[in-house]
């Protein structure tokens, strides 16, 4: 599960945050990260008996979004809370998924990609929530980058929809470059499970 490098920590506003997998067989990766966050960028650690993977952080511009899931608990979602203050940071269960961000993610322009279990939730009140076609699910986990929008491969509707909706929110499309990942879904990542990602300050 290495490759998955999204889950060992997360860079919020110019400060890295080290996770505490919640999965034990992954214990360790966050200190291979650590060191090479630690030069860059001042640090925080979530420590015992908190528990964050990155694959439950949905960041937006103006706050957190955590999933409470079977990888994250409690005291993980409290110690982030403490460390981005004053940036709120707020919980949302997740049920039936590995991670949050196996069922939302955040594109840009104030619009979101979700499954049908989580399209509805109230947090997301406001925003464009794109709903992605039950059997395309594993395609919401998408990563936008300005007007980019990286994406699985072999899910046509799922692309159309995000190309479209651009052109309903701002006059411009989101422009769609689709990667390869299907052995990667074998162990349930996706394509932002693959990133650490921050802009420099």
């Amino acid at each position: 599960d290495s490759c998955f490098m999204q889950d060992t920590a997360l860079v919020v506003r110019g400060r890295a945050v080290i996770a505490r997998p919640g999965a034990a067989s992954r214990r360790g990766e966050e200190q291979l990260v650590a060191p090479l966050l630690r030069e860059r960028l001042p640090t925080v650690e979530i420590v015992s008996p908190a528990t964050l993977e990155g694959g439950d952080v949905l960041v937006l511009p103006d706050r957190i979004y955590v999933g409470r899931s079977d990888r994250t608990n409690a005291a993980g979602i409290e110690q982030l809370r403490a460390a981005l203050h004053p940036l709120p940071v707020d919980e949302i269960p997740v049920e039936g998924l590995l991670h949050l961000l196996s069922g939302v993610t955040y594109l840009g322009r104030a619009t979101l990609l979700a499954v049908s279990s989580m399209a509805a939730r109230p947090e997301f009140a406001g925003m464009t929530v794109l709903r992605v076609p039950d059997d395309e699910a594993y395609a919401c986990n998408c990563l936008g980058l300005g007007e980019w929008v990286i994406a699985p491969a072999g899910y046509d509707r799922t692309r159309a929809l995000i190309e479209g909706a651009g052109f309903r929110i701002e006059g411009a499309g989101f422009r769609v470059l689709t990667v390869p990942v299907s052995e990667f879904a074998k162990a349930d990542g996706g394509v932002t499970c693959l990133s650490l990602l921050w802009e420099d300050e």
